[in-house]
């Protein structure tokens, strides 16, 4: 007899019980986890746990500039009483080009 597919859902469970990695998402679910034995990870959740449960975040430590829009958002979500011009990143979690592969810039240089 197969053995039955596991949900994803579930695949994200046991993969929290074992992480010892440095990425602070995951090990904040894993800790939720902990803490609250009927924790269910969302889809999107999972599907992080699954996608960087073997990525190793860099170590950034440095200060960023701020663009003026996100820097008004940001203290407007955080009811923050001046604007950030900086922020301090210190680990890059995950690592996401956001331009696709077959960009071509003005020049048509790939």
């Amino acid at each position: 007899m197969e053995e039955p597919k596991k949900i994803i859902e579930h695949k994200a469970l046991d993969l929290l019980d074992t992480y010892s990695g440095a990425n602070n998402y995951i090990l904040y679910l894993k800790n939720k986890k902990e803490l609250n034995k009927k924790f269910y990870p969302t889809r999107s959740q999972t599907n992080y746990i699954i996608d960087y449960c073997n990525v190793k975040p860099k170590v950034a430590r440095k200060w960023v500039d701020l663009d003026s829009y996100f820097g008004e958002k940001f203290a407007k979500e955080k009811y923050l009483l001046e604007t950030p011009k900086k922020v301090y990143i210190e680990k890059l979690l995950v690592e996401i080009s956001l331009v696709p592969m077959n960009y071509q810039s003005e020049t048509g240089a790939k």
